[in-house]
């Protein structure tokens, strides 16, 4: 029994170690929020970074390798042993210059136009309620008819919010379309911020402006491209979990292909087969 006392004891440990750290910028040391901290191997364990830039995680059962990525920023790749604790280690990762998967001329003359759902009420609503700590939902739009190159001027979502204590986050992204509308690289490694207001039951619409923001022209490619939402943890969220109180409004006008990522690599997304023939309530507004 002695014996069987101890191992006991020494799984009990190896359990409770834990991967604590700190994500600074390299240039400014200042913390960066938001860093996606996750197991290569172990998709399903992963957290966020704090606003202060720290992380815990349990340490893996087996040898793992911890990924620090965020878009815009230089990823990291660390090997961790099994079992292993290390404490308040400070990570540094680099941030890129602004970089764009398609560069064209834009004519003087614009032509500006919108495509995606426009419906005036939201039916249904969706949010991330089927994930564990991460959850991105992406839908595609082809790109139009146009003789002319096409860039995006800004786009606008329809969401509501209902958590309890506080403000909900998303961020936005934006991809290009493979063979088959497939995920590609992404339009812009910049990612895009929207704080949604708590209590409006009955929704409003968000707009990111890339004009007012400073951002170089962005084209869409021949094969389309995705507008991605990520739902951020926040306060009120539970521990390593997201949003779940933000909801992407969705209506009938406007059928769409959409997919979703939760931490394991894109899928077809399962609110197309809860809800058929509604896709999310997405504008973007383009330009030649």
């Amino acid at each position: 029994m002695c014996y069987i006392f101890i191992i006991l004891v020494v799984v009990i440990f190896k359990s409770n170690a834990q991967i604590k750290g700190a994500v600074l910028d390299s240039t400014t040391n200042t913390p960066l929020n938001y860093v996606l901290v996750y197991f290569k191997n172990t998709s399903k364990i992963g957290t966020y970074t704090n606003n202060d830039g720290t992380f815990i995680l349990p340490s893996p059962e087996r040898k793992d390798t911890l990924v620090v990525s965020m878009l815009g920023y230089t990823s990291k790749y660390i090997p961790i042993n099994q079992g292993i604790e290390s404490q308040n280690s400070t990570i540094l990762l680099q941030e890129l210059p602004i970089q764009l998967s398609v560069l064209n001329v834009i004519p003087q003359k614009k032509q500006d136009f919108r495509i995606g759902n426009n419906s005036r009420f939201s039916r249904m609503g969706y949010n991330a309620a089927f994930s564990s700590w991460y959850y991105e939902l992406a839908t595609y739009f082809a790109k139009p008819k146009f003789t002319e190159d096409l860039y995006i001027q800004s786009l606008s979502i329809f969401m509501y919010n209902r958590e309890v204590f506080g403000k909900g986050l998303v961020r936005v992204k934006l991809y290009g379309a493979g063979a088959e509308n497939i995920i590609s690289k992404e339009l812009i490694n910049r990612t895009f911020q929207i704080e949604v207001e708590r209590g409006r039951l009955k929704g409003k619409w968000y707009e990111v402006n890339f004009n007012e923001l400073s951002v170089p022209p962005i084209a869409i490619p021949k094969d389309g491209f995705f507008v991605s939402v990520e739902f951020l943890p926040t306060s009120s969220s539970k521990q390593h979990g997201n949003s779940k109180g933000v909801h992407i409004g969705f209506g009938k006008k406007d059928r769409r292909y959409v997919l979703e990522n939760l931490g394991q690599g894109w899928r077809p997304a399962l609110v197309q087969q809860i809800m058929p023939g509604y896709s999310p309530m997405i504008q973007v507004k383009l330009s030649n």
